[in-house]
């Protein structure tokens, strides 16, 4: 599986390697250049399954795309938790003091 996301100049691509799955998958943003990623007021204003999201906090940022919680079982809380982690920062980090953004993506497979 490989995932690329571009999201914007302070986050480089990011790609991701799944060999053992089989599968081909490209997951891209939707209109990258004319919908870049949107801030939201609050993390309950996130939609799993439905946004990808940016966690930054103390010059740290982490990114899941929009399928990670849906697959793993995540709720909201969880996700978040574990987007904190990735970034670097404790588990209740998103909590107080982060700012999120998100966006949409599609997936493609072969």
């Amino acid at each position: 599986m490989i995932v690329h996301v571009v999201l914007n100049s302070h986050l480089a691509p990011i790609w991701l390697w799944n060999l053992e799955q089989g599968l081909a998958a490209t997951r891209a943003l939707r209109n990258p250049v004319r919908t870049p990623p949107a801030p939201v007021a609050s993390w309950r204003d996130i939609v799993l399954g439905r946004d990808g999201m940016t966690l930054e906090k103390s010059r740290r940022v982490a990114v899941f795309l929009p399928q990670v919680a849906p697959e793993r079982g995540w709720d909201l809380a969880t996700t978040l938790t574990h987007l904190s982690l990735k970034a670097g920062l404790p588990e209740g980090a998103w909590r107080s003091g982060a700012t999120f953004e998100t966006f949409r993506a599609e997936v493609f497979h072969e």
